[in-house]
């Protein structure tokens, strides 16, 4: 069982968040078409009929890494170490994971990825509803929900796109949460709209503000309007 193996291997304690993340963010993205079908049933089958199902596993985040948008961004915390525990991990904890039912609300899928990576994603999207926006507005997330924000948004007003968002976090963690939001109704987007800090002299027409402290001066933000909890 996993939990012996993790007893044996405490270094991989840490890893199996990350794995059960993996899982369900390629399966969700393999689903929706956004990339090639690797753990699931596909012609590939044939391909990798001879390897391991951890091996697989590993090899369909180092394809989903090798993106070089928003997907790749998702995935960018699988370091070598990472993916090298990805290997001792047994047959059984990865079939396990991959035999979960998927949630088909985009939210459902958001909220699960969080609770594997440890992130408090608030589940109340304050003045979310009532913001106007069209196709041309340009919106802001800030830290502190992983891209939820975004992600209510878009799915609300099919008219946007990521082209109208930017999201910023310091936190490597949460930019990958922000980049799997924008990737699950988009796909790979490049370049990603996650970034590292807030953008100096660009004028948004609203920020979402989940009172999270972002690298950049967040005061002096040209905002037309700012949502805050």
């Amino acid at each position: 069982m996993i939990a012996a193996e993790v007893v044996r291997m405490p270094g991989l304690l840490i890893e199996v968040a990350k794995i059960k993340y993996a899982v369900l963010a390629l399966r969700t993205l393999e689903l929706r078409g956004f990339v090639p079908t690797i753990l699931g049933e596909s012609k590939w089958d044939l391909f990798a009929h001879g390897l391991r199902l951890s091996d697989r596993l590993e090899f369909a985040i180092r394809s989903a890494k090798a993106y070089p948008g928003s997907v790749g961004q998702a995935f960018n915390f699988f370091d070598e170490k990472s993916l090298w525990n990805v290997r001792k991990f047994n047959t059984e904890f990865i079939e396990q994971e991959l035999t979960k039912p998927l949630p088909e609300d985009m939210r459902e899928v958001h909220s699960l990825a969080c609770k594997h990576l440890n992130f408090t994603c608030p589940d109340a999207l304050f003045k979310i509803k009532t913001v106007a926006l069209n196709a041309s507005s340009r919106i802001l997330e800030l830290p502190g929900a992983g891209g939820r924000g975004s992600l209510e948004l878009m799915l609300r007003h099919p008219e946007l796109s990521p082209a109208n968002f930017t999201l910023v976090s310091p936190d490597p963690r949460e930019r990958a949460l922000m980049a799997l939001a924008i990737s699950l109704l988009a796909g790979d987007v490049d370049p990603s709209p996650v970034k590292g800090s807030v953008p100096q002299d660009v004028f948004f027409d609203v920020a979402i503000d989940w009172g999270v402290a972002a690298n950049g001066n967040v005061e002096d933000l040209h905002v037309g309007e700012r949502i805050t909890p």
